[in-house]
């Protein structure tokens, strides 16, 4: 349960463990697709679709320091 927790926790935040907003509401819509998925909504998919892809846009984005 505590590697779930970790893995999830891994997914909205970076290298230096700060949370980032396109992270954060990706895995809001992942988690809205999934609901919708359950409660049988049309067109979940794309929820879950554009919530992964704001997760992984946050996620392997390279941090420029100028």
């Amino acid at each position: 349960m505590k590697k779930i927790v970790l893995f999830i926790v891994s997914l909205v935040t970076d290298k230096d463990w700060d949370g980032d907003a396109a992270k954060f509401f990706g895995l809001a819509l992942v988690v809205a697709g999934v609901v919708g998925f359950f409660k049988q909504i049309p067109d979940f998919e794309w929820l879950i679709g554009f919530g992964a892809a704001m997760i992984g846009t946050g996620k392997w984005s390279e941090e420029r320091k100028g």
